[in-house]
Formats: structure tokens, C-alpha cells, sequence
């Protein structure tokens, strides 16, 4: 049982130093060293199905336009990254976990979890819907909806009788 833990660990260890890695990856990206994944392949399926065409010097417009682009780009490329680090950090938690405790264990800490969620979003649907029907009870009832009602339709009534005395 002991090997179980010291190899969860380990893996535990080479997930955080993946991490690290793949975060580093993200300062690189704002260096220019290296693309960022799938960023790089959506900007290449844009400009086949779109291509750019030149005709002279580009307007303020398009100029402003090509900076916030470029802004997204660096924007979006840091969160590819970022992303992929969490991703590989969370599937690396779960193989130290399913190592740590096996894979029914983990299956079954899993399932209690979904079941723990399931029963804190009945709680609180219900509390809130309870709120809503204290809500609705309490509040004064007003006729502001019939009253609107009447009052645009009165209005309209005038509207299109002063429109047609004048012809």
C-alpha cells in the first residue's frame, strides 16, 4: 500500500512540474518562440477561406483593427495555454488518484461527489424557489400592467384620431 502512495505522489510531482512547463510555454508564446496550439491552425483555415487583398495603404481603421487582432491573438493564445496546463494537471490528478486508491474506489468518490452536487442543487433550487413564492405572496398586487395597457391604447386612440382630422 505504501508503493501506491509514493507513486501517486510521484505522479503528483511530474504533474505540477508538466504544469509549470506548460505555463511556461505561455511567456514563450508572448516572446514569439513558439505558436499556440490551435490558435495558429484557425488563423490558417481563416485566411484560405477569406484571403486579404492589398490595394494601397490601409486606413486608420484598418490599422486599429490589426492591433486589437493582434491583441486577441496574444489574449488567445495565452489561454490555449493555460488551458492545456490545467487540463494536463487535472487528468494527472486523476491518475495519481485512481493510483492512489484504485479505480473503483475513485469511481465511487466520483460518484458520491455527482450525488453530493445533485442533492445541494435540489436544496437550493427549492429554497429558491420557496423565496420566490414568499416573494410573490408579499408583494403588494398593483394593476400597472392593465393600467399601461389602457393608457397606451388610449393614447394610440388619440394619436390616430388627430392623424386623420387633419386630411
Amino acid at each position: 500500500m505504501k508503493t501506491r502512495g509514493y507513486v501517486a505522489a510521484a505522479v503528483h510531482v511530474i504533474g505540477f512540474a508538466v504544469a509549470l512547463t506548460l505555463l511556461w510555454q505561455a511567456v514563450r508564446f508572448c516572446k514569439g518562440k513558439v505558436g499556440a496550439p490551435l490558435v495558429d491552425q484557425a488563423i490558417a483555415i481563416a485566411d484560405l477561406l477569406f484571403p486579404s487583398l492589398s490595394n494601397g495603404d490601409p486606413s486608420p481603421v484598418v490599422l486599429v483593427l490589426g492591433w486589437l487582432g493582434q491583441a486577441f491573438y496574444y489574449l488567445y493564445g495565452v489561454a490555449a495555454w493555460v488551458m492545456i496546463a490545467f487540463l494536463v494537471s487535472r487528468c494527472l490528478y486523476v491518475i495519481a488518484r485512481v493510483i492512489a486508491v484504485g479505480l473503483q474506489q475513485y469511481c465511487a468518490e466520483v460518484a458520491a461527489a455527482w450525488a453530493e452536487d445533485a442533492r445541494r442543487e435540489r436544496v437550493t433550487s427549492a429554497r429558491s424557489r420557496r423565496l420566490e413564492l414568499r416573494k410573490r405572496r408579499d408583494e403588494p398586487r398593483t394593476g400597472g400592467a392593465l393600467s399601461a395597457a389602457a393608457i397606451g391604447t388610449l393614447f394610440g386612440f388619440a394619436i390616430a384620431f388627430l392623424s386623420s382630422g387633419s386630411r
